[in-house]
């Protein structure tokens, strides 16, 4: 955002972010229908998280996934978790992390394929979104919902901002060329469910 701004001559603080506006607007007669299909209600917490990434090792386990899932419903049994997915491989993947934790269908489901509208209205309608370095769950930041974004191998300090309610969990890993990242590192792994 530095470079944005000398670009346009405007001067930015970061302490804006904490008031800015949603980047994108929400069909709320769109917004209605998807709560109806999903069965939201007000009495019950939604979580959203997003299964992948564009890259592989940018992916948070599967088993660490749904041990996480876990957790999150045994510390809070009235909430709903729904997994969301881009492609047939994350689709898979969503299908392995329910079957790995041997987790009820009352409390979590696979969201079903969204198109970008949909996912940004369902974004908006999350109480928590968590996931990857990955566009859907920037989205969150975007829509000022409260969310938990994973690094692994990517510079958090590059691609996310932390503000009161957009948290991120990453391993500290420090990058001296942000244009040529490892690939084939997978210390996304090491980032412990509990965290």
């Amino acid at each position: 955002l530095g470079l944005t701004s000398f670009m346009l001559n405007k001067y930015f603080d970061p302490k804006d972010l904490a008031f800015k506006e949603d980047v994108f607007s929400v069909d709320e007669k769109l917004k209605q229908l998807l709560s109806e299909k999903m069965q939201l209600t007000k009495n019950k917490k939604n979580i959203l998280i997003h299964v992948g990434s564009s890259e592989e090792n940018k992916i948070y386990p599967k088993t660490k996934l749904a041990l996480l899932c876990k957790l999150i419903i045994k510390e809070f049994p009235e909430i709903k978790i729904f997994l969301g997915w881009g492609n047939l491989k994350e689709y898979e993947f969503a299908k392995e992390v329910i079957e790995l934790g041997a987790i009820s269908q009352d409390n979590i489901e696979i969201a079903p394929k969204f198109s970008l509208e949909e996912l940004i209205v369902f974004t908006k309608s999350m109480d928590l979104i968590i996931g990857n370095d990955s566009g859907p769950t920037h989205l969150a930041f975007a829509l000022n919902r409260p969310s938990i974004t994973i690094f692994g191998a990517t510079p958090s300090y590059r691609n996310a901002f932390k503000t009161n309610i957009n948290k991120i969990i990453d391993t500290g890993k420090k990058i001296t060329n942000a244009k040529h990242l490892d690939k084939s590192d997978f210390c996304i792994s090491t980032i412990e469910e509990e965290d």
